[in-house]
């Protein structure tokens, strides 16, 4: 039987309608400023490496290439669909599980480039929730070796504070997206794998506050700190985890203490004192932590929907409640109760605003949360529970915590 090609005309035909259609939207909507990347040939497969802020990032990106680009995205957004059976025709994106090593990914990837297709991954796998970059696998540079392309590094500002992942609502300001550096195969086959990844990691080290701090732009409109309580889920005087928001303000409704979210981006306290949601999360981690270790016997839970997405499926189980204790996950449907020990768990990712990923070992389940709960909370107990679990001797620290 012969093997189906990837690469197919059509997308490229997509793509340039799109751009068509989509660029006036980016550019006059968005306030979007590009440098188009014109060094490399019409034929040269290449590999995009890029930070991830928001979910359309993909769009941004496209614009500065004249050859469509085979995006790495979650594998969630391919699952059975209409709107995913659409996307598959429309630009064939690579579709990865969060979280956990997929070959497959891998495999579709080796076999785009070799037809002459562009790959763009985002190997945080996340959009950031604090604007500083999440956690990068060292996998990259391994993938980069074995390409043997281009590898093209380009950087996105500004659209973190337009759309913040864990806000409720958009603010107006600019973003702007470029190419900062092109590595050629030929450079890249002197590397070793360590230094590439070093090349990697010190190409992004400045974040979009340190951008932020350079510019000092400005992000206006209503209720800007709604669901910030996603990212601040945890009372920084108290201990609480009874957070909330209103207007410009996060708070604590069991103590009282409050900070105001700022249209550059920024937390002030009552005594004006300003930081960013980088030494916010940083704070929130900690506060955790000191909480996990102590004695208290806790239980976590919410009332969500959940979904069963399984290999291709993707079935709504209903509402139901998910709970987390020290040793124990349990997901509660009338049709179907889920109970085992935390450190069973194989993963878990955020997904979305509102969204985790839970996967079992034979099983994979979107958990999603009601109004502003946060996933981002259950995701670092389960993680420090597991890590916990495996060296009861390790002191958890707030790098071992975070985005997956």
């Amino acid at each position: 039987m012969k093997n189906k090609k990837e690469v197919k005309f059509r997308h490229r035909c997509v793509i340039k309608f799109a751009r068509i259609v989509v660029k006036p939207i980016l550019v006059n909507k968005w306030k979007y400023t590009y440098k188009k990347c014109d060094e490399l040939g019409k034929k040269q497969p290449f590999l995009v490496i890029a930070n991830h802020s928001i979910d359309l990032d993909p769009l941004f990106i496209q614009l500065s290439f004249k050859k469509a680009l085979y995006f790495v995205g979650s594998e969630q957004l391919l699952k059975k669909s209409f709107k995913a059976s659409l996307l598959k025709w429309a630009v064939n994106p690579i579709g990865k599980k969060k979280a956990v090593a997929d070959m497959d990914c891998v495999r579709k990837i080796n076999k785009i480039v070799k037809e002459g297709g562009s790959i763009c991954i985002m190997p945080e796998g996340n959009c950031t929730y604090s604007g500083s970059m999440s956690n990068i696998n060292d996998s990259i540079a391994k993938l980069v070796k074995m390409l043997k392309i281009p590898l093209v590094i380009f950087k996105i500002n500004g659209f973190y504070f337009q759309r913040p992942r864990w806000s409720a609502t958009k603010k107006k300001g600019p973003g702007h997206g470029e190419v900062s550096e092109i590595i050629y195969p030929e450079e890249i086959a002197n590397m070793r794998v360590e230094e590439i990844y070093e090349r990697i990691m010190k190409a992004f080290e400045k974040d979009v506050y340190d951008y932020q701090d350079e510019h000092k732009l400005i992000y206006k409109g209503k209720d800007l700190a709604l669901g910030l309580e996603r990212l601040g889920f945890m009372c920084l005087k108290c201990g609480s985890f009874n957070m909330k928001t209103k207007n410009d303000r996060l708070y604590c409704a069991d103590c009282a203490d409050e900070h105001r979210y700022t249209n550059q981006g920024y937390l002030v306290d009552r005594l004006e004192v300003e930081m960013s949601l980088k030494e916010f999360e940083t704070r929130v981690k900690n506060s955790l932590i000191n909480y996990l270790n102590g004695p208290t016997t806790f239980e976590f839970k919410d009332e969500v929907k959940i979904y069963d997405t399984s290999g291709n499926k993707n079935i709504f189980m209903g509402k139901g409640m998910f709970i987390i204790k020290r040793d124990e996950l349990k997901i509660v449907t009338h049709q179907k109760i889920i109970q085992l020990p935390l450190h069973d768990v194989i993963a878990m990712s955020v997904y979305r605003k509102d969204k985790l990923l839970v996967y079992l070992e034979n099983d994979t389940y979107v958990v999603e949360f009601l109004g502003m709960e946060s996933p981002y909370k259950y995701l670092m107990i389960s993680q420090y529970y597991r890590m916990a679990y495996k060296d009861n001797n390790k002191k958890i620290t707030i790098n071992d915590l975070g985005l997956e």
